[in-house]
């Protein structure tokens, strides 16, 4: 799989909290870009805490078809302090990627499709 392939591009997707059923899926916006293996990127969703969306830098790798990567918001807010932490799945077409993330006190899943 070719980093032309795999996930350089526009990206809409979700992500659930394991921890309650009952809070559904959160939608995410993401711009990624896979260059030698590096992956790096930009997220952009809803603030949990407030109004408005949150955005987060994201860096990483891929071996094959799997990925590992870690969330950085861009935010002062203490609940939006911690590094969020991704492994996933690149499907074989290159256009969906699911997975699981995880933090100090949560943890759950992701997907996301390639939008453009």
């Amino acid at each position: 799989m070719s980093d032309t392939l795999t996930l350089k591009g526009l990206w809409s997707g979700s992500f659930r909290y394991d921890a309650s059923d009952d809070l559904g899926g959160y939608p995410f916006k993401a711009k990624m870009v896979a260059r030698q293996g590096a992956l790096s990127g930009l997220v952009i969703e809803p603030h949990l805490l407030g109004t408005g969306e949150v955005k987060a830098d994201i860096e990483g790798v891929i071996e094959g078809s799997e990925l590992r990567f870690e969330k950085r918001y861009r935010s002062d807010l203490e609940d939006y302090g911690r590094v969020v932490h991704y492994e996933g799945h690149i499907a074989p077409d290159g256009r969906r990627i699911t997975g699981t993330w995880r933090h100090s006190e949560n943890r759950g899943i992701f997907e996301m499709s390639l939008t453009a």
